[in-house]
């Protein structure tokens, strides 16, 4: 599974975000680049009926980004400090897919395999709606 790290931070007034933007640091670790335009994410997370997942600590996530899907297999986030690292798979879908035995071929679908019968059904167990603005930083 890949290492994922991000720090999230959330402004309920843009000029909180604007001045953490103008930080001569996040400035030199973005090498010059602006925010992302805003992008709409609607992010359904799953599990088994008895939470396979979820007792192992492991999130089933299908995402759709205006008319792209991808489905992820999320760890559980170690925070250290502000950055929170979390090893994930992800594959890119057709479509949406509400059981694992729809899932394309890959090491995503092998994955689940391991944890859980492919054939058994999944049940929705929270909804993201949610806009978000992206700033690469270098590490």
């Amino acid at each position: 599974m890949e290492l994922e790290e991000e720090i999230k931070l959330a402004a309920s007034d843009p000029g909180g975000l604007e001045t953490a933007l103008a930080d001569p640091m996040i400035r030199a670790a973005a090498g010059g680049a602006g925010l992302s335009p805003a992008r709409r994410f609607t992010a359904t997370y799953y599990d088994a009926p008895g939470w396979d997942l979820l007792k192992r600590r492991l999130a089933c996530r299908v995402r759709r980004e205006g008319d792209v899907w991808t489905a992820g297999l999320k760890g559980n986030a170690a925070p250290q400090g502000v950055v929170a690292r979390r090893r994930e798979l992800e594959a890119a879908l057709p479509g949406p897919v509400t059981a694992l035995r729809d899932l394309p071929e890959g090491p995503l679908k092998e994955k689940l395999a391991e944890l859980v019968d492919l054939a058994t059904p999944l049940k929705p167990l929270l909804v993201n709606d949610f806009t978000r603005r992206t700033l690469l930083l270098a590490g």
